[in-house]
């Protein structure tokens, strides 16, 4: 079936999406190339290959704990599937699809502005099985396209769009994690989605508002490394830099450093590039700044009952070890950690705050110890290095 890829109000290309799969066949006419998704451009066309790849992780992955048996009970065949029921809409950017057919508005459907339903969240949540009739289902939801590989779900409270979701079954630590590292980052003045607790029924999620409006595209450093093929003679990191400044981001590095610094602090095990990025205006193009903080729930050792080491330094952006990556922090003026003192207690209070975890209390105090070990790794490095600037200008 043929429909038009849409940018708010603006057609950017006709498309063939398969009916039975969801998937994108064929880009037919190009209308407004600039305002395609920016991954999508290459030259002076749109790559089809890529807007393929850009229309499937749009949709939920099929990895994510629970997707087969929510779609087993929706009556749907694939995540490409579900994301076409609700045009393609998302609460992260203004893309969507408009069947050929039908005369849709974007100020009458998008999820910004207009109510949606709950029926899709709370499928994938878990809170809703055995639908009997799965054809009186709205599956008008920004869920449909929310990306990841725990549980989520959209909601609307106070008029305020807020993304829940839950950590994994083991521990759920991911809800905890999420809402230390936010108050790391208000601590130390770095621009961040506030996460905070909460509990729905007999379970607990971390709770962040939108920070994308209704005027605003989130665009991934994933997108924008595909837009620029990286010259052999430059690392990764300083590759994305120039590509973002190349975009008039002048800030960036300064960005990048808060970033690895919160990341080395927290021991994120996977910052990738789909989870940080830009914000620009979806109406004149214009960029506007690096996206806040956000996914920080896979940090702390989270996956697995031990605390390993060799877990603690992984990482997956611009190296595989956090003592590698810190390494590309060349000013930490605008860091003063003494701005920590007390955060061991207030990530005590929140592993205090979900008693139905399978957090030990002995996994509990090797936490703490570990955010204290970080924060001191820390100083060590900074320590070192004016150690060694001092020598070289005596």
């Amino acid at each position: 079936m043929l429909y038009t890829l849409m940018h708010k109000n603006v057609s950017v290309a006709d498309i063939e999406i398969d009916e039975v799969i969801g998937h994108i066949n064929s880009v037919h006419r190009v209308y407004n190339l600039v305002h395609a998704p920016f991954c999508s451009i290459m030259g002076d066309t749109i790559s089809t290959r890529i807007l393929k790849i850009w229309w499937y992780t749009r949709a939920i992955p099929l990895t994510r704990q629970g997707i087969r048996d929510a779609l087993y009970t929706i009556d749907i065949s694939t995540p490409q599937v579900l994301l076409k029921k609700g045009y393609g809409l998302s609460l992260s950017d203004q893309y969507w699809i408009c069947p050929k057919n039908q005369n849709l508005k974007w100020e009458s459907i998008n999820f910004f502005d207009n109510a949606f339903s709950d029926d899709v969240g709370k499928i994938l949540l878990g809170q809703e099985r055995g639908i009997n009739d799965p054809s009186r289902l709205n599956l008008m939801s920004p869920s449909n396209s929310a990306e990841g590989q725990l549980r989520k779900a959209w909601k609307i409270c106070d008029g305020i769009r807020y993304l829940l979701k839950e950590g994994n079954s083991i521990t759920f630590q991911e809800v905890i994690n999420e809402a230390i590292a936010s108050k790391i980052c208000d601590k130390l003045k770095i621009p961040n989605t506030p996460y905070q607790i909460i509990k729905l029924g007999n379970k607990f999620y971390s709770c962040c508002p939108d920070f994308i409006k209704s005027d605003t595209d989130l665009v991934s450093a994933s997108q924008i490394l595909t837009a620029y093929k990286k010259p052999d003679n430059i690392s990764l990191y300083e590759h994305y830099i120039n590509c973002v400044e190349r975009l008039g981001i002048k800030d960036i590095r300064a960005s990048l450093e808060k970033m690895i610094t919160l990341d080395f602090i927290i021991s994120n095990q996977d910052r990738h590039f789909n989870n940080f990025g830009l914000i620009r205006n979806a109406e004149t193009l214009q960029w506007l700044s690096a996206a806040p903080i956000f996914d920080c729930g896979s940090s702390f050792g989270y996956l697995n009952a031990v605390i390993y080491e060799e877990e603690i330094e992984k990482c997956r952006s611009f190296a595989k070890t956090h003592s590698e990556q810190i390494k590309l922090v060349k000013d930490f003026s605008w860091l003063d950690l003494k701005k920590l003192d007390g955060i061991e207690e207030d990530f005590a209070d929140l592993l205090s705050s979900i008693p139905d975890t399978n957090i030990s209390l002995e996994r509990k105090q090797n936490l703490l110890n570990l955010l204290r070990d970080r924060i001191n790794a820390l100083k060590s490095i900074i320590k070192s290095r004016a150690g060694k600037i001092s020598s070289m200008c005596k």
